[in-house]
């Protein structure tokens, strides 16, 4: 039963990935399942814990450059970078 209910609520890996790679505007209910999943997750979390650090890197790289940039192409940016490097 309770694994039955853990498949059903928390996310697969896949799905962990898929939310990360296309962070938008997440609900309480898929940020806390990324949460579990990450509590359970070693190689998840290791991706989730990259895929932060290499956003927090592009911000960084365009530091005052920022606001010139619309936030589209930012996220534009970001994903390519996370389909080039990520797989």
């Amino acid at each position: 039963m309770l694994k039955k209910w853990m498949n059903q609520f928390i996310f697969s890996c896949k799905d962990v990935s898929f939310q990360v790679c296309n962070q938008g505007s997440q609900g309480l209910l898929t940020r806390f399942r990324l949460f579990l999943h990450r509590l359970i997750c070693g190689p998840c979390r290791d991706y989730m814990t990259q895929i932060e650090q290499m956003d927090s890197s592009v911000k960084l790289l365009i530091g005052e450059r920022q606001d010139q940039f619309e936030r589209s192409k930012l996220d534009e940016l970001t994903k390519r970078i996370i389909n080039k490097h990520g797989k």
